[in-house]
């Protein structure tokens, strides 16, 4: 999998905050949000090492085997899959819920 760390453009930023956040809201292809165990999400009974392990290789194994080549070889369903995602999901899941609820939530 580590062939595809020269093609696959990832872009990893230090010390996000809400400002970085309120500029990004126009949205992108895709948002991958992988929270590090215990900081988000209940964990599991592996060790952290172990869960980091397993996820790295189920993210470049979907990479690999199914967004990417989606994306690049099948633009059609590509889109179908992003229209639909976003009939179903838009209305609840945006960034400008998202930063509301952190503000509100998150930072008394």
């Amino acid at each position: 999998m580590s062939e595809l760390r020269e093609s696959v453009k990832i872009v990893f930023l230090e010390n996000y905050d809400m400002d970085l956040a309120l500029t990004m809201i126009a949205g992108v292809d895709v948002w991958l949000n992988t929270p590090k165990q215990p900081y988000e999400a209940p964990g599991t009974e592996r060790s952290p090492e172990e869960a980091e392990s397993m996820e790295l290789d189920d993210l470049y194994y979907k990479l690999e085997y199914v967004i990417i080549p989606e994306y690049y070889n099948r633009r059609d369903e590509w889109i179908n899959i992003m229209k639909n995602s976003i009939g179903m999901i838009a209305y609840y899941f945006n960034t400008h819920r998202m930063m509301r609820r952190y503000v509100t939530e998150t930072y008394f």
